[in-house]
């Protein structure tokens, strides 16, 4: 028979299977194909055999209570996403932004941005900063005022820290971010427009 023939155990799961049942149902040797992208091979079953257990009491069985399974673990993780999510939230919103005169913002931007520069430049042995003050572009100044806020000026960061590895992260972390940017926006009114394109992208 040819590779179409087979059913590979990623197109398994695509149908429904576990490993579990492939386990408890399948009682024949996998034929293995050389994989297109992967050094290992691939364990494939014929799909005749797998379209006839497909149809018996056993696999509808089975496949229903991996269903319930996954149903109930999948509740769980909504459960901790939303829990995380409201948590991080609060703390998002407690978060003080310190307001500076826009002069002295721009002088402190500038001279992290200088400092940013010059650990690059160190590490490719170059002495440009990078940064030409009179003729930088507002929309270029703008966007790294609202990064030095966010990073350097709020505990942004260390929320990002206990962020990392919880169940919804993704989401956690853009509304944590998304609420940064709405009270930089309310301090600093004229980054609005910068801090609405970067919760946007």
């Amino acid at each position: 028979m040819a590779r179409s023939d087979y059913y590979n155990l990623t197109q398994l799961k695509e149908r429904g299977w576990t490993a579990s049942i492939v386990k408890k149902l399948v009682d024949i040797q996998p034929t293995e194909f050389k994989g297109l992208y992967s050094r290992q091979p691939q364990k494939c079953y014929p799909k005749s055999y797998i379209e006839g257990l497909e149809q018996t009491a056993r696999f509808a069985e089975l496949k229903g209570m991996a269903e319930t399974r996954q149903a109930a673990m999948q509740a769980v993780a909504d459960a901790k996403r939303a829990t995380n999510i409201a948590k991080f939230t609060e703390q998002a919103e407690s978060v003080k932004i310190p307001v500076l005169s826009e002069e002295e913002l721009k002088k402190r931007t500038i001279k992290s941005k200088r400092r940013w520069y010059s650990r690059q430049a160190e590490i490719r042995c170059t002495v440009d900063d990078g940064i030409d003050e009179d003729g930088l572009p507002a929309v270029v100044l703008h966007r790294w005022e609202v990064n030095f806020v966010r990073h350097e000026l709020t505990g942004y960061e260390r929320l990002l820290e206990r962020i990392a590895g919880l169940v919804g992260t993704r989401d956690i972390y853009h509304v944590v971010k998304c609420k940064i940017l709405d009270k930089i926006s309310e301090a600093y009114p004229w980054l609005a427009d910068e801090c609405s394109r970067q919760k946007e992208s």
